[in-house]
């Protein structure tokens, strides 16, 4: 297995996905990210066409103007998934896992070529298994505080205003009815 032809058909589309949908989380148009990358307008619709060759050091400064995770990008490009990106855009899911596997690599060394490829499918998946029951327990947890909490309202102090409300002479109402002569018993 080698490394991934960044020109395969296909990857560009899926960078295109991808751009276009991280640009409009953001809320921004093709010219506001062109100018922010200091590209001309036309150079940057042809990059995020997808129909250049991927250029990653492009893809990172593009992540940068959209506050998103470039490794995340870059992986989704290859799994050929453009909601990935999406989904990672807050956790920098990419990003964190790049820095583990950089800290791994520096306490393994050479000890990493002696890991089976059983052994590490079996990592990744017990990995990945134990990070979907963590998101799944989470969404749970917060919904089982949420019902259990009912939203109300504090109880309010009242302030002076509503003292001297209280306080003030009651004031007739709009149809108060027949008054009561004074020479009658009530």
């Amino acid at each position: 297995m080698g490394p991934p032809d960044h020109d395969i058909p296909g990857r560009g589309a899926t960078l295109s996905r991808i751009l276009k949908a991280l640009r409009r989380r953001r809320g921004m148009r093709p010219i506001d990210v062109a100018i922010a990358m200091k590209m001309k307008p036309r150079s940057y619709e042809y990059f995020e066409s997808g129909k250049a060759r991927l250029n990653v050091d492009r893809v990172h400064q593009a992540a940068k103007i959209l506050n998103a995770d470039p490794y995340a990008m870059l992986a989704a490009i290859d799994i050929g998934s453009p909601a990935f990106a999406l989904r990672t855009i807050e956790n920098k899911m990419g990003t964190l896992w790049l820095m583990a596997l950089l800290e791994f690599d520096a306490t393994a060394q050479d000890e990493i070529a002696r890991l089976a490829p059983a052994v590490l499918i079996a990592s990744f998946t017990k990995m990945f298994d134990e990070l979907l029951f963590l998101a799944r327990e989470r969404d749970a947890s917060t919904e089982d505080w949420m019902s259990d909490k009912p939203l109300q309202t504090p109880p309010v102090e009242p302030d002076d205003d509503d003292r001297a409300d209280d306080q003030a002479p009651d004031l007739p109402h709009e149809n108060p009815g027949p008054k009561p002569s004074p020479d009658r018993d009530p």
